[in-house]
């Protein structure tokens, strides 16, 4: 489903990002990458989104591939996956609704459509009811359940995501690890980057260690 062989990142000046990565990832796989702060989490992310090319080796999702991919063919290739950030980024104006609608209105999907996905994962994460409120009205928990609800709208067969826990509590972030296990046997790969893992919030899932843009 996802393979990167030998992907290096070496950005101006000779900085070495990331130093020959590879690993793969089977549908319904839930992969932990930890490493610490500039370990490269965050750019392997980009690389994978094709926000970044690789500077050598080569990243295939499904049928694509980074060294073949056309630029207006990179827009396809995101549709197969939903994306986490541990800033939110929900678009503070607009409604939760509306901002769990985006992508799908993006996507062209009829509108009874949208709300009925909007719903069914607005229930999955616990927000039933709170479709209206602005996000400035939420709880830092709530704003990450809003931003899973927008990543898994369109069912990506892989969920990317971004040190999501890093501005929860305790009590959050153990929430926030379970609706995405629930997602995962749902059918959903994640990839999970974070600088720390709780001992039993492993369970079956892979660990990847990153230092210094390294595997190890």
């Amino acid at each position: 489903m996802l393979k990167l062989q030998e992907v290096t990142k070496i950005f101006d000046r000779n900085l070495l990002a990331l130093d020959k990565i590879s690993f793969q990832m089977e549908k319904g796989d839930f992969f932990f990458l930890i490493g610490p702060n500039k370990a490269g989490k965050t750019t392997l992310l980009r690389l994978i989104a094709l926000e970044e090319r690789p500077t050598q080796g080569k990243i295939v999702l499904d049928e694509f591939n980074s060294r073949l991919i056309k630029k207006n063919e990179i827009p396809l290739l995101r549709r197969k996956m939903g994306r986490i950030f541990y800033d939110f980024r929900l678009i503070n104006d607009m409604s939760v609704f509306d901002n769990v609608a985006l992508g799908l209105r993006i996507l062209g999907k009829k509108e009874s459509r949208i709300k009925h996905k909007v719903q069914q994962v607005l229930e999955m994460v616990g927000l039933s009811g709170k479709e209206k409120i602005l996000p400035h009205h939420l709880s830092a928990g709530e704003k990450q359940k809003v931003s899973i609800a927008r990543a898994i709208a369109k069912d990506p067969l892989l969920l990317l995501a971004d040190e999501p826990t890093l501005n929860l509590d305790e009590e959050s972030t153990d929430e926030i690890l379970r609706m995405l296990k629930q997602i995962n046997l749902l059918g959903t790969a994640v990839l999970f980057a974070t600088h720390d893992v709780r001992p039993g919030t492993g369970n079956s899932a892979k660990i990847l260690r990153l230092e210094k843009g390294k595997l190890v």
